[in-house]
């Protein structure tokens, strides 16, 4: 009980020994109790940062916007070669078609044709060294051709709610009506990360490979992992019309979370901001006031922390009142004593 009053006390509240509910108006509750740091600023013509716990978007800008996605696409390739239950040891010779594919950027090795592959191979290929040509053989695996393939990638966008992704290909190249949205790919983003095939490779920083026995040795085109702490993947993209994009995964201490940016010139910076944002200011405070009780004193809080506080609001998943499931058990009783006590004392209407 004693460490109960000392919390709340550092919270501002003036709280009486028997811990009894006030009848007097609170003083505003302290902004520097919490060290606050504002959103950072983006140069991404489009981002979103997401709480994959919350379920929520914790930041967001131009979040509809209609964009080209660019490789980020070969997610969307490997998420149904994987969900297909395809062998990973079949062997698939490349064709022509995939061989003549483009080569993303300057000096990136290519499959040949006639080489044979196996599907875990090229979907690393494809995945951590965005080969173009990897995603063609790939589709023509496992749907006979690209066109079919590409109708399984539009069937599989409509299930995960993607309203404004079309695909034209399975590698994201520059396409008339080949687009999708900051949203839509955080809605893709959750489906890869479920699957433990495809989380496991994006976090392959090199990989060797020698088809026909020449050897073909790639680095991950995302420069974060190992760099930025926490972050296991997922997919880079940069083309004339995208620009750069990045859709990433962070696991943090705290939370899990998803961070995209589409059309920008620096899109491991943009990351590492919305990363660093997402580690740094979000937490087990923002869970403590978004308990449900009327709190009018938290009009002192800047727009952009209300907006944050009001998208952990919802949770639905049956925890008490908004306690990270992070905390320890004696803290979580401690925060639960908490949110119960807030309420009352302010007069609120108690969690939902």
């Amino acid at each position: 009980m004693p460490a109960l009053a000392s919390l709340v006390f550092s919270l501002g509240l003036a709280v009486q020994a028997s811990l009894t509910p006030l009848t007097t108006p609170l003083p505003p509750l302290p902004i520097a109790a919490f060290p606050e740091h504002e959103p950072p600023q983006i140069s991404a013509g489009a981002w979103a940062l997401y709480s994959i716990d919350e379920q929520a978007v914790i930041w967001g800008s131009g979040v509809d916007q209609v964009r080209a996605p660019a490789s980020v696409t070969k997610l969307m390739t490997a998420l149904l070669v994987v969900e297909a239950g395809t062998d990973p040891f079949a062997e698939i010779t490349i064709s022509a078609a995939a061989a003549a594919e483009p080569i993303g950027y300057v000096g990136q090795q290519k499959l040949y044709e006639g080489e044979v592959w196996t599907v875990e191979s090229l979907l690393t290929d494809l995945l951590i060294y965005s080969d173009n040509g990897a995603a063609v053989a790939l589709a023509e695996h496992a749907a006979g051709s690209v066109p079919a393939f590409v109708d399984l990638m539009n069937q599989r966008a409509a299930q995960l709610g993607m309203t404004s992704t079309n695909f034209e290909n399975p590698n994201g190249l520059d396409e008339t009506g080949h687009v999708s949205s900051a949203r839509d790919l955080i809605r893709l983003g959750e489906a890869v990360v479920a699957q433990p095939r495809i989380a496991q490779i994006v976090r392959i920083k090199y990989a060797t490979f020698t088809p026909g026995g020449r050897v073909m040795e790639v680095r991950n085109t995302n420069r974060l992992l190992g760099t930025f702490p926490g972050v296991f993947g997922l997919k880079t993209g940069d083309t004339l019309t995208a620009g750069q994009v990045l859709l990433s995964y962070g696991r943090f201490a705290h939370e899990d979370f998803l961070a995209v940016v589409m059309g920008t010139d620096g899109h491991m910076r943009d990351t590492s901001l919305l990363m660093a944002y997402a580690l740094r200011t979000f937490g087990p405070q923002d869970h403590f006031f978004s308990v449900g009780a009327d709190l009018p004193a938290l009009a002192v809080w800047p727009e952009w922390r209300l907006a944050r506080i009001d998208a952990v609001s919802p949770l639905d998943d049956g925890r008490r009142s908004g306690v990270p499931a992070s905390l320890s058990p004696a803290e979580r009783e401690l925060a639960g004593a908490l949110a119960d006590l807030l309420p009352a004392a302010l007069g609120g209407e108690g969690s939902r």
